[in-house]
């Protein structure tokens, strides 16, 4: 949790990280249910929680650098994962491609299809690259940079894309 243990300071200063048990006194989870019915995320409900110094994670004050540096490393190493599905995703669609027809022929004879799927296709090794140049900075400095950050958006946009040619693809059963 990031918690400010500063009232004083302003803004990124004197947030503290620290580990919450959630069977503490206090602590309630509450599921959020989605449309599915599944419920993969949560509400925590924090009502006069005690918790011990020695659940500090860094140093008091230092909450914000620990969660950015967080990120940094979820993101700068989530891209790799992402961009082998995305792979898998593409030669599922190029599949698809070889099986729908579009104006009385495969759709992967068709221009606008093999240019949509080639920009995924070239998309896909940007990320791979720009995968590796991450990895590279962690492997020398240990710290990731922004490279994770736009792999973030780059990936989102061409998930969304991907799906939207695949869907397009489909037809009416898309």
């Amino acid at each position: 949790m990031l918690a400010r243990t500063d009232p004083a300071s302003q803004r990124h200063s004197g947030i503290s990280c620290l580990l919450v048990d959630l069977k503490s006194p206090g602590v309630t989870v509450r599921p959020l249910v989605q449309l599915t019915g599944e419920a993969e995320f949560g509400e925590v409900f924090f009502d006069n929680v005690h918790v011990p110094r020695e659940n500090l994670l860094g140093h008091l004050g230092g909450g914000w650098e620990t969660a950015m540096t967080t990120l940094l490393h979820e993101r700068g190493t989530l891209a790799i994962s992402v961009q082998v599905r995305l792979e898998l995703t593409i030669a599922a669609v190029i599949e698809l491609a070889r099986r729908v027809h579009v104006r009385g022929k495969p759709a992967l004879e068709d221009h606008s299809v093999r240019q949509d799927l080639a920009r995924c296709i070239s998309d896909v090794r940007i990320m791979r690259w720009n995968s590796y140049r991450s990895l590279t900075k962690i492997a020398r400095d240990g710290i990731p940079g922004p490279e994770g950050s736009f792999g973030k958006l780059f990936w989102t946009d061409l998930s969304q894309r991907l799906s939207e040619l695949a869907v397009n693809l489909a037809g009416p059963a898309g």
